[in-house]
């Protein structure tokens, strides 16, 4: 016979209580039921340790002009070559976006971005360090809860461009 929970001890289950937001019902909530589907080996931790990844957007620009937009996936921790980024790009400068705009682009908050990109508007870059572990741990998806992701079926599922793009 099931047991009913302690509103407490309940698991989340992806809606928000009356009166609040979601805490991220972006990205993520397409990206993880994409994995699902696929069959992607995929694991949520309780913490995300010392080798996360997290994603940030960014503009390309040459000159005034403005090329595109793109979401890079990055290492927690490691410093972005935004002259790389640009170079890769053919570009002749690149920054980043306020948080303003990245939350217009990916339906995102910053610190909460999934990383893939649903439409054209939106490039999708990985570091290459990150091509090479066996898997990459993803801290963004909620304060409590990263997601390790089996790094050849992000591949396949996100298809992102493959560079060295930090330092």
């Amino acid at each position: 016979m099931p047991t009913v929970l302690a509103r407490d001890e309940a698991r989340y289950d992806g809606h928000p209580e009356p009166g609040q937001a979601p805490e991220n019902s972006c990205g993520w909530s397409r990206f993880l039921a994409l994995a699902a589907c696929r069959n992607a080996r995929f694991r949520f931790l309780s913490s995300a340790g010392a080798e996360a990844a997290t994603c940030v957007v960014l503009r390309v620009r040459r000159g005034r002009r403005m090329l595109r937009h793109v979401v890079a996936v990055v290492p927690v921790g490691r410093t972005l070559d935004l002259v790389g980024v640009a170079r890769l790009y053919g570009g002749s400068s690149a920054g980043y976006v306020p948080a303003e705009t990245a939350e217009s682009l990916t339906g995102c908050a910053p610190g909460a971005i999934a990383p893939h990109t649903d439409g054209p508007g939106l490039e999708l870059v990985l570091d290459q360090r990150l091509r090479d572990r066996e898997e990459i741990v993803f801290a963004d998806v909620r304060p409590d809860v990263s997601i390790a992701l089996n790094t050849d079926d992000y591949l396949t599922l996100a298809r992102p461009r493959t560079a060295a793009i930090t330092a």
